[in-house]
């Protein structure tokens, strides 16, 4: 369960980065 939470919480980190980056 702890490595889902991780590799969610990376996917999402990554996600958002991203998005930022496009909208920045």
């Amino acid at each position: 369960m702890k490595l889902n939470t991780s590799h969610i919480t990376i996917i999402t980190t990554t996600t958002t980065l991203i998005r930022m980056a496009v909208a920045g």
